[in-house]
């Protein structure tokens, strides 16, 4: 799926094994607003998705791990070489995304802190188009901007070129 990396899938199939009586089912990040509809309807007993403002505002949560925002960027960027940087240092930068979960993280870490998305953020999505990845990667190395990552996704990621940053002051 787009929003459950690698290391969920594994851990979900080792699940259902020991499990062959529940039903598991890992969906894209296109269905959860779906999902969190059939949980209201008594459909779904649980949900394991990122926590958004909308999911506390309506449901009960607990929170499994932290997942820090990560910053990735050229190695010659200006701010490559600091250990952390604040969210709203990377306002005004080209930002380019493809996730519709990060789309959404940094909506509502802008709807909190009370400033409209970036004025240079822009949204790569194309249905079916599973290359969306590397093409932000592939601009991203050459300069076009920089682009989130949370620290779960970051690992499978070849980073010749690129660094990424602890992203502090995330709400």
């Amino acid at each position: 799926t787009d929003f459950m990396n690698l290391e969920m899938r594994i851990v979900a199939s080792g699940f259902l094994e020991k499990n062959p009586d529940i039903d598991l089912q890992l969906v894209g990040e296109a269905y959860v607003d779906q999902s969190f509809e059939l949980m209201r309807r008594n459909e779904i007993d649980l949900i394991i998705a990122p926590l958004f403002q909308g999911i506390r505002d309506y449901c009960d949560f607990v929170e499994v791990s932290e997942n820090p925002m990560y910053a990735v960027m050229r190695r010659d960027h200006p701010l490559a070489d600091r250990e952390t940087i604040q969210f709203m240092e990377l306002y005004n930068e080209h930002i380019i995304t493809r996730s519709f979960t990060m789309h959404r993280a940094i909506q509502v870490c802008c709807n909190h802190l009370r400033v409209d998305m970036p004025p240079n953020f822009e949204f790569i999505r194309r249905a079916g188009d599973r290359n969306n990845r590397m093409r932000i990667l592939n601009e991203v190395s050459v300069g076009q901007g920089i682009t989130f990552y949370f620290q779960n996704d970051i690992r499978p990621l070849s980073m010749r070129n690129l660094v990424y940053i602890p992203v502090e002051g995330v709400p």
